[in-house]
């Protein structure tokens, strides 16, 4: 289980570089379309972030849960 969560992580990670590498881009950007474009992006790489980091607790809460009554 240790190497499906590890997995998890480095996934986490590169959505979070992604997302702050889009939201850079976004303020840098000048065109109004492209802004709104890598800001899009940014937020969508927040939402997988998001749902792996939930993944992460879910299994870690059910590896607990199984444990405790095994």
């Amino acid at each position: 289980m240790s190497d499906a969560r590890d997995i998890l992580e480095k996934l986490i990670e590169t959505c979070r570089d992604g997302e702050t590498g889009y939201l850079h881009a976004a303020g840098v950007a000048h065109d109004p379309e492209l802004k709104a474009y890598f800001q899009q992006q940014s937020l969508e790489r927040a939402r997988f972030r998001v749902e792996l980091t939930d993944a992460i607790t879910r299994d870690t809460s059910l590896s607990c849960i199984t444990h405790t009554y095994w």
